[in-house]
């Protein structure tokens, strides 16, 4: 059953609604535009991943590869419209954001089990869809580190 997103990041490790300011921003990013084209999904996946290059564990290279793969393919499909990703790096997170030109649904978005942005949350360490003046903003951290597995010794 479809399930509705909140409108603030989710912590779904601790269970907690986290808020950010636009001044919270990670700094030291790169974006790229992209047609409303299936293309435009591999293309965005391929310029985040090279944005990255190789110094992400592969662990975290495969889940941004995830990651980027489903919200660009959901602002082709979805929001029918351009799109704008961008990528950064800042303390210990990697954040990928995808920007298109609909509006956020005054209701939140609907999450579908095993897709899209159900995918997401369960791969990104925090992420939320935010409203912007020409659109809306769908964003999703991961640790720009290595996966700690459960049980890890400290």
């Amino acid at each position: 059953m479809p399930a509705r997103v909140p409108r603030a990041p989710v912590d779904h490790e601790n269970h907690a609604v986290q808020f950010y300011r636009a001044e919270d921003e990670l700094a030291a990013s790169a974006g790229r535009w992209f047609p409303a084209c299936l293309d435009s999904a591999r293309e965005a996946r391929r310029f985040v991943l090279g944005q990255l290059g190789s110094r992400l564990d592969a662990s975290v290279a495969a889940d941004a590869s995830i990651v980027i793969a489903e919200l660009a393919a959901n602002a082709v499909l979805h929001a029918r419209s351009a799109f704008r990703v961008t990528v950064s790096e800042s303390g210990g997170f990697v954040r990928i954001n995808v920007a298109d030109a609909v509006p956020l649904p005054d209701g939140g978005l609907v999450t579908v089990p095993g897709h899209g942005l159900d995918v997401v949350s369960k791969v990104a360490v925090r992420w939320a869809a935010e409203p912007r003046p020409d659109g809306k903003a769908i964003w999703a951290e991961l640790p720009a580190g290595p996966r700690r597995r459960a049980g890890a010794a400290d």
